[in-house]
């Protein structure tokens, strides 16, 4: 049985941090001097990179409402990051009142900006549905836009949303493509999906050796359901990559991690002998554990005695 992949990334996307290896004193200092220069120069550069000392607590302690009076400081000399930070704390309510509505303008301002962050920022927060409007479509839109700004997270959630048809049709073939993209950039759950696809003939040709390769780096980045997964190709002797040991020890991994397609496929194992000794009451808790978890065959299993 194989299992699915397609969880979305949930995370907050900021400009990377400002890169300064001084002693501790030099970035109290820095920190001042970036204050000084986003006020008497206007310069946007400075008031983000202010903000963003204020935010990280670098140089000094972190200050959530200088940090927000900071980024609005850049935000309206148009600097995109500034404008994304700025969402994210109207949107959290840090250093002053939440105000959903205001972050939601920042993060539009931002993506205009051209800050993939900003896009992939709202992405989210209209998918969970905490701001704005336009449902799924909007956010599958917004998703595209921080995949082409290279966001990998908006490559690996674009494709999620495209596999499973949601805000717009099914297309497979574009799904495949974005799980590659985002795989590529170093996202292993990017990695997993095509992964599976590729395993599966999804939006392309079958390829199982791609596949195998796709989902060990996956699993040893501790995403379950490609350890599932790649357990089912050593697990399958028609895919003439048989391993029944390391099969077992494979679902065994992502049994352990959570997936419950892979304790039914450890199950089945345990009470078969297949990889390693029998083991039929601790394949029994397992088959009753995936049953709990919504696994219909393992319901059959465990009703059966199998």
């Amino acid at each position: 049985m194989i299992g699915e992949l397609l969880v979305l990334a949930l995370a907050f996307v900021l400009s990377a941090p400002v890169e300064d290896r001084r002693p501790s004193e030099d970035l109290t200092q820095k920190r001042a001097e970036l204050v000084m220069a986003c006020a008497q120069n206007g310069d946007p550069m400075a008031c983000l990179d202010a903000a963003d000392f204020h935010f990280r607590g670098r140089g000094g302690p972190v200050d959530t409402h200088a940090a927000r009076r900071l980024s609005q400081e850049a935000c309206d000399l148009a600097n995109g990051n500034g404008c994304n930070l700025y969402a994210n704390l109207l949107e959290t309510g840090n250093g002053g009142p939440a105000d959903l509505e205001a972050a939601e303008r920042q993060y539009v301002r931002a993506c205009s900006l051209g800050t993939a962050g900003g896009c992939f920022n709202l992405a989210q927060a209209i998918y969970e549905g905490r701001i704005g409007n336009g449902g799924l479509a909007r956010a599958r839109s917004l998703y595209e836009q921080a995949c082409t700004g290279k966001v990998a997270q908006g490559c690996q959630n674009l494709g999620a949303m495209e596999k499973a048809g949601q805000g717009g049709p099914v297309n497979l073939v574009f799904a495949r493509n974005h799980f590659d993209v985002a795989c590529r950039a170093g996202r292993p759950d990017g990695c997993g999906a095509l992964g599976l696809m590729l395993l599966t003939a999804e939006g392309g040709p079958a390829d199982v050796i791609g596949a195998a390769r796709l989902l060990e780096r996956s699993c040893n980045a501790n995403i379950a359901a490609a350890c599932d997964n790649l357990g089912f190709i050593f697990g399958n002797p028609a895919f003439g990559m048989a391993d029944m040991v390391r099969a077992r020890a494979l679902f065994d991994r992502a049994c352990a991690m959570g997936e419950m397609h892979g304790c039914y496929n450890l199950a089945i194992r345990l009470q078969r002998g297949l990889g390693g000794p029998s083991e039929p009451v601790r394949a029994a808790a397992l088959f009753a554990r995936a049953c709990d978890a919504g696994i219909a065959e393992s319901c059959q299993a465990a009703s059966s005695g199998q």
